[in-house]
């Protein structure tokens, strides 16, 4: 007597394994395209809540790219012009209040001159106990993107963000398909 064996439970199992395995591609790709898109605008509104600095300059150097086991969000690491933290020009120089919950930066010798269209704090070097009359003049700067994104417990608030906005759209997702 010839012996029958079903398989067919194991392809149905085989089958599901692979549409889980497609599922799962396709969620890592959507989890990374949410945060890529999500994390920036989140980094911004944490860093323009401590620093004196517009959200448009904010987010000029913030950059999310999508890597193959997750998302990177950089930050530039060049320093932003005194005069885009709203400094004010005084008879001693320039105060600019760079991090909101610090005293007033005052930068003396320096003043405010727009070059090319753009608004820059300028300084000009002090030579023997004086103030060069023309040359040379040295830009003033204030922290950078990188040093904002880097301070504090920024980096696992964001973290924290990060994970609890991939499991609910993760959640999401799950529920969709």
């Amino acid at each position: 007597m010839p012996a029958n064996i079903d398989l067919s439970a194991i392809t149905r199992q085989a089958e599901q394994m692979a549409t889980r395995a497609k599922t799962a591609a396709t969620m890592q790709s959507r989890l990374a395209s949410f945060l890529q898109r999500r994390l920036p605008p989140e980094a911004k509104r944490d860093i323009g809540a401590q620093y004196n600095l517009s959200a448009s300059r904010i987010s000029q150097g913030l950059t999310a790219k999508s890597r193959p086991n997750g998302v990177q969000l950089t930050a530039s690491g060049r320093g932003i012009n005194l005069a885009a933290f709203k400094a004010k020009q005084t008879v001693a120089g320039l105060i600019a209040t760079v991090d909101k919950t610090k005293a007033a930066r005052i930068v003396p010798h320096a003043f405010l001159a727009t070059i090319s269209g753009n608004l820059l704090a300028l300084r000009r070097e002090v030579i023997n106990g004086k103030r060069s009359p023309r040359l040379p003049i040295q830009g003033v700067f204030g922290s950078s993107v990188s040093d904002m994104l880097k301070h504090g417990d920024r980096e696992e608030r964001l973290g924290d963000f990060a994970l609890a906005g991939a499991s609910d759209e993760a959640a999401r997702l799950l529920e969709l398909e």
